[in-house]
């Protein structure tokens, strides 16, 4: 008889345990992307504040372009299907321009050497009785 040897089997890729383990990152990665673009607010207006005054509120449910001017400062506001941008500004970066649009409530745009700042408003969805992760 030959003198055979029992040549060891390849070892498997993935243990139960590693399968296991990727199904559930898997799961909670899809459950967090879902949570994160499954949008609860439902943005309405723009707000404008120059020197921290309230000085203009745009609704984002119509087209609209403004033009600012104060002082030695001059800008533009851009509204279109449901988000807004500063289009057009006469500060030194331009970091107000380059942003680009905003469209959920809470975004907001800020030109420090100007001091604007554009804030998108929306109605919130909470639920009554419901706490949240911050007032918990």
């Amino acid at each position: 008889m030959e003198n055979v040897q029992n040549a060891p089997t390849p070892s498997k890729l993935f243990a139960k345990g590693d399968i296991l383990l990727i199904a559930i990152i898997l799961i909670t990665a899809l459950g967090i992307t879902l949570h994160l673009f499954s949008s609860k607010d439902n943005p309405t207006v723009a707000e404008l504040y120059i020197n921290n005054k309230l000085v203009k509120t745009m609704p984002l449910t119509q087209e609209g372009y403004y033009k600012f001017k104060y002082d030695n400062v001059s800008f533009s506001i851009e509204a279109k299907e449901g988000r807004v941008r500063i289009s057009e500004s006469n500060c030194p970066r331009k970091v107000c321009v380059h942003q680009g649009w905003i469209s959920h409530s809470g975004e907001s745009i800020i030109c420090v050497p100007n001091k604007v700042v554009v804030k998108i408003k929306g109605e919130e969805k909470m639920e009554k009785g419901k706490v949240d992760a911050i007032t918990f």
